[in-house]
């Protein structure tokens, strides 16, 4: 007796525009077949759409380099950034110039959900050894981690002293 091959392969394409409307959703191919009877014998294969986008970069406010910060007074020197999918994640890092490496001073960020923001706040009482030393606040999410990049803003201080 002479057996035909009787295997087939049926594909299912499914084509999507990226946009942050898909994120997190949920699809799910379904396979319906005579032979199959009862839910044991179901098959389907399900996928999660995950969008990412970057963040802005870090704004930093409570600073201005045309001006002098005097000795012994209080800074506080906040960073924020807008947007990202999901929204940044900023760190403080200052930079130790004998050494060129930076130090993480805080990553505390606070997250605002509504006004889309991110944002990180330190604050000092200003001494001489702060003069030209360059405070750098980094952001990163899931979108610039895929890169392996982060996106960063300096302010190098001018301290005045008496």
């Amino acid at each position: 007796m002479f057996l035909l091959d009787r295997r087939f392969t049926t594909v299912s394409t499914l084509t999507l525009i990226p946009s942050l409307s898909l994120d997190k959703r949920r699809f799910t191919c379904h396979v319906h077949h005579e032979t199959l009877h009862g839910t044991t014998d179901k098959l389907s294969t399900s996928l999660e759409i995950k969008i990412t986008s970057p963040p802005t970069i870090p704004i930093i406010h409570g600073y201005s380099p045309a001006f002098r910060v005097i000795n012994g007074s209080y800074l506080t020197l906040s960073c924020q950034s807008y947007g990202g999918n999901p929204l940044g994640q900023l760190s403080w890092y200052r930079l130790v110039n004998e050494y060129k490496r930076l130090n993480l001073i805080d990553n505390s960020s606070i997250i605002f959900h509504q006004q889309n923001l991110t944002e990180n706040n330190i604050s000092m009482i200003i001494t001489p050894s702060d003069n030209n030393v360059t405070f750098s606040c980094h952001v990163t999410n899931d979108y610039l981690d895929s890169l392996g990049e982060t996106l960063q803003k300096n302010v190098t201080l001018q301290v005045a002293c008496k």
